[in-house]
């Protein structure tokens, strides 16, 4: 019996602390002492005790050679050390996006190489001339999640940019690369828009995140695995002060020799409005975390307009 203490909060609980003389102290009897501990179980005592006394818990505590040791620390790393700039084995080049459509790029981690600090760089997006991006430009940069994002417009045009590494040192490395605007998407006859008034201000919403979130948010409305099918036709200020009306268009709805897809567009149009016109509550709890929706729209575009009537919602 090594010590029997009273526990200072519970006058009746004690702890009984004891070793066993038959186990070899040359080397930690690790098997044997596993054997012992699932017979010491707090059943089988208190089994043998007959409730005399009650065991509320049973463990052990390793010591001798069977103490555990914390590992050895390592020695400094010489101070000297010379600390080598990140490298660029696999520049990103050229990214390509569409006028209208999200784009999210995230940078290959093989893009920058650091000897020291391996792929633990950290990276900054700037203008061809090393100026910062404008935050209400088009195309920003997140740097926690090493991507590339944002809606180009019909006004956008191609541009370098210049993607900056640092390493825990301050050195730095340098990818010059093009982001180009495609336009054959947005220039596309489709057969219908979808208009969202939303209470936000233009100029609020036209912040690349924003944008960013509500298409996002839009995708998950309709149970899209990608922001591939939806295209930011346009963006304007509405009458209310402090409302946007965002129209958008789905590029699987392209116009057609069939003529006008109404099937789909109503099938879509479903997913929003209730037959009553009302907006559906899960699109409510989708979107009205950021956005505040205040009016659907669902109609045929170009030349059926004048052939189907409006939904207006």
């Amino acid at each position: 019996v090594r010590e029997v203490r009273q526990n200072k909060y519970e006058s009746n609980l004690f702890t009984f602390v004891y070793t066993n003389e038959t186990l070899p102290k040359e080397y930690c009897p690790k098997v044997e002492l596993d054997q012992l501990m699932e017979r010491l179980t707090k059943q089988a005592l208190n089994a043998a005790l007959e409730r005399e006394i009650i065991v509320r818990n049973v463990n052990r505590e390793m010591v001798g050679s069977c103490q555990e040791r914390a590992p050895p620390k390592l020695p400094p790393q010489n101070s000297n050390t010379k600390n080598f700039p990140p490298s660029v084995p696999n520049p990103v080049d050229r990214i390509v996006a569409y006028a209208g459509q999200l784009l999210v790029f995230e940078v290959p981690k093989d893009t920058f190489y650091d000897p020291e600090d391996m792929l633990d760089l950290s990276l900054t997006l700037l203008n061809a001339d090393r100026s910062k991006l404008d935050p209400n430009h088009w195309l920003q940069f997140d740097p926690k999640n090493r991507e590339f994002y944002g809606v180009p417009s019909l006004a956008d045009k191609e541009q370098q940019y210049i993607l900056v590494a640092q390493d825990k040192q301050g050195l730095q490395t340098n990818d010059a690369l093009m982001v180009e605007v495609n336009q054959d998407k947005f220039k596309r006859d489709y057969s219908a828009t979808f208009e969202y008034q939303i209470d936000m201000a233009e100029d609020q919403f036209k912040k690349a995140d924003n944008k960013r979130k509500f298409i996002e948010a839009i995708a998950k409305v309709f149970g899209d695995s990608n922001t591939n099918n939806i295209l930011l036709k346009m963006v304007k200020r509405l009458n209310y002060a402090g409302r946007t009306s965002v129209v958008l268009q789905n590029t699987t709805l392209l116009n057609g020799l069939q003529g006008c897809p109404m099937a789909k567009i109503e099938k879509l149009r479903n997913v929003l409005l209730r037959q009553d016109r009302s907006v559906r509550d899960e699109v409510k709890t989708i979107l009205t975390s950021e956005f505040q929706i205040s009016q659907i729209s669902v109609s045929p575009a170009s030349k059926f307009e004048l052939f189907h009537p409006f939904f207006l919602y």
